[in-house]
């Protein structure tokens, strides 16, 4: 739930000031499970996962003729103490699958190519990360490195 409602929070606590300068991009971090096939066992996870989806696509709807874009990343999974929750099996085969797990920076790197492509293409939406959610999905790094 905090993956969700700490979404919500973070953005009604922001829209005020982008609406006042008709301005402003919100990248939501999601999950590989809602490209593909999700992975078993994780229905709360993955169901939390889909709403900020949801939320991501209204918000751009919704705040895009505002001047507001939202847009998401969706990586496989990620070096983090998160994964101490996660069978050890379901992240071995990730490793061997993916050729390793992602990193933090290559999360926070696509989440700056967002940033700079939306800002490129005017009103963005879920769909304008889909390069980034494959790069990532494929282990695929950046070159290109956050300010």
């Amino acid at each position: 739930s905090t993956s969700f409602f700490g979404a919500i929070n973070c953005i009604r606590h922001v829209l005020p000031s982008m609406l006042a300068h008709r301005k402003g991009s919100i990248v939501t971090i999601l999950s590989q499970n809602v490209i593909g096939e999700p992975q078993p066992g994780f229905s709360d996870y993955v169901g939390a996962k889909y709403a900020l989806l949801g939320l991501t696509k209204s918000v751009a709807v919704e705040y895009g003729p505002k001047g507001i874009r939202a847009n998401s990343v969706s990586p496989g999974m990620v070096e983090t103490g998160f994964l101490e929750h996660f069978p050890r099996k379901a992240v071995e085969l990730e490793k061997e699958a993916k050729g390793g797990l992602t990193s933090p920076e290559e999360v926070a790197n696509a989440v700056f190519l967002v940033l700079e492509d939306s800002g490129k293409k005017g009103l963005g939406g879920c769909q304008g990360a889909s390069s980034v959610h494959q790069a990532l999905l494929q282990g695929v790094p950046y070159d290109r490195k956050a300010p």
